[in-house]
């Protein structure tokens, strides 16, 4: 999922859709919002024995990924209300 969300390209719509609908049943699995809580201070998880589970790079990559999947919403989001609205306007 953060591989997905971080490194996929988008180079246009329909594979922005496509991304962002994989990314989200990741995350609906995992029960992680799309928005909120950043994915990395999800995984600051210490161990009994000292330490983390997830180590700097990994706990970045997931608050990277976090902020590409937030923006993806969102413009996936608009997208479809100005399509909408284009519908709209052309059946007027």
């Amino acid at each position: 999922m953060i591989t997905a969300a971080l490194d996929a390209p988008l180079p246009d719509v329909p594979t922005s859709l496509s991304v962002l609908k994989e990314v989200e049943e990741a995350a609906d699995a995992l029960d992680l919002p799309l928005t909120g809580e950043e994915w990395g201070e999800r995984l600051a998880i210490k161990k009994k024995g000292g330490g983390m589970h997830f180590d700097d790079g990994e706990r970045a990559r997931a608050s990277a990924a976090h902020a590409r999947a937030t923006a993806l919403f969102s413009a996936v989001t608009w997208h479809s209300q100005l399509d909408g609205r284009k519908e709209t306007i052309g059946s007027v």
